[in-house]
């Protein structure tokens, strides 16, 4: 929608799409964070997405197993979260009993010390990037796929592991903002990619095409001038 906002603006404006989803996600999480920073109050679930990981078990310090036991670790980094709402980790199958909490990296080394939470899976996000998992309840480990719900800072990085499948065109797929933002979004990428960076007047109103000329002398004077002010400035200490 922002390619065809464009085109309207402009007939021979190109813009690369890279640079189109950047502003998308700069404005979105811009947004985002703005409404929902510091309030208490639901955030819809249309700007989450939902990834499926795998899990594997690891030695809790390598080397150490018998000494110190064994975690569960994604196979794989989760993208940066953005830092608002409340991430949700769950198992492959939502409806399955299987209790698992999102907790800090604190709360992940007190997992299973509690007699009556020991046997709930607690999983948490390490500084490298991983997901780690911990229970009082050995058979945690033999969990080999979550699905993590969480708002994160590029949609694009989170394309790449979702339950779907990262899409063949990103500027197809279901953006991860609600409704009601959507076209604020669009509107402020437009605005700024369709700014002019300079618009030369046509003052001598010939009837010849020749504003790209006015644009090159332009910009050729503006370097001139740069060019020349050192050496101006050079002059004057001289003869100070």
């Amino acid at each position: 929608m922002v390619l065809d906002e464009l085109k309207l603006a402009s007939d021979d404006a190109y813009f690369t799409q890279d640079h189109v989803v950047y502003l998308l996600d700069k404005v979105r999480a811009y947004i985002i964070k703005k409404q929902y920073s510091g309030v208490k109050k639901a955030i819809p679930e249309s700007n989450y997405q939902v990834l499926c990981l795998d899990l594997m078990p690891v030695d809790a310090v390598p080397g150490l197993s018998c000494e110190t036991g064994m975690l569960l670790r994604s196979t794989k980094k989760v993208p940066r979260l953005m830092g608002v709402g409340l991430p949700l980790v769950y198992p492959e199958n939502y409806f399955a009993t299987t209790n698992i909490s999102f907790v800090s990296m604190q709360e992940l080394r007190m997992a299973g010390v509690n007699r009556w939470t020991r046997n709930f899976i607690r999983m948490a996000l390490g500084p490298e990037g991983y997901l780690w998992g911990k229970s009082g309840n050995p058979q945690h480990l033999y969990l080999r796929k979550i699905r993590f719900a969480a708002i994160f800072e590029s949609p694009k990085d989170a394309y790449d592991l979702s339950c779907e499948g990262a899409p063949c065109d990103i500027l197809d797929s279901e953006y991860p903002l609600e409704e009601g933002f959507i076209n604020l979004a669009i509107q402020t990428v437009v605005q700024q990619l369709a700014r002019p960076a300079f618009t030369p007047e046509d003052v001598t109103n010939n009837a010849s095409d020749d504003m790209g000329q006015l644009s090159a002398a332009a910009a050729q004077a503006a370097a001139a001038t740069r060019d020349a002010k050192p050496v101006e400035q050079g002059a004057e200490q001289q003869e100070q």
